[in-house]
């Protein structure tokens, strides 16, 4: 799997970005234009740059954008049984690689992680992170690496 060269534009810069020593990114593109494979083949390139350092979290508010994401990770990691979803009823196995909804983040006392926990971390549809919900995480957070997805320009994640 290889990006399309839009998206190739974006992790370029994502990477001069990290190379920089900024942590903080943020992805805006209208839907349909790849922005969570965008955040695959980023984390791809995190793992391989930073060895040992690669538990993700990906936060959504609806447990059918986290299954198509870790759908997406999956395929471009080549790893079929890559992360665990947290949603709803469903119960992780592991810890070091989560697809979770804000609501399951908050309501199962997720914020007793360490605050540097995960290394990488991916708040898709970014733009509900002025929501009290998204804060409480938002401000519990230490991640090496912080992406935000979104189709909505106008408003303010940090």
């Amino acid at each position: 799997m290889r990006p399309y060269g839009y998206q190739q534009v974006i992790l370029e810069d994502i990477a001069a970005e990290r190379g920089a020593g900024k942590q903080k990114h943020l992805v805006i593109a209208a839907t349909g234009n790849g922005k969570t494979m965008i955040a695959a083949f980023d984390y791809s390139r995190f793992c391989k740059d930073n060895t040992g350092r690669t538990r993700l979290l990906y936060i959504a508010h609806r447990e059918e954008i986290l299954k198509q994401a870790r759908g997406a990770f999956r395929q471009v990691l080549r790893n079929g049984s890559f992360g665990d979803l947290v949603a709803g009823s469903s119960q992780p196995t592991q810890t070091n690689n989560l697809f979770c909804t804000v609501q399951s983040w908050n309501s199962r006392g997720y914020d007793q992680f360490p605050a540097t926990h995960f290394d990488y971390i991916v708040l898709d549809e970014a733009h509900h992170a002025s929501a009290a919900s998204y804060q409480k995480l938002i401000g519990h957070i230490r991640p090496y690496s912080l992406l935000g997805l979104t189709a909505t320009p106008e408003w303010k994640l940090w």
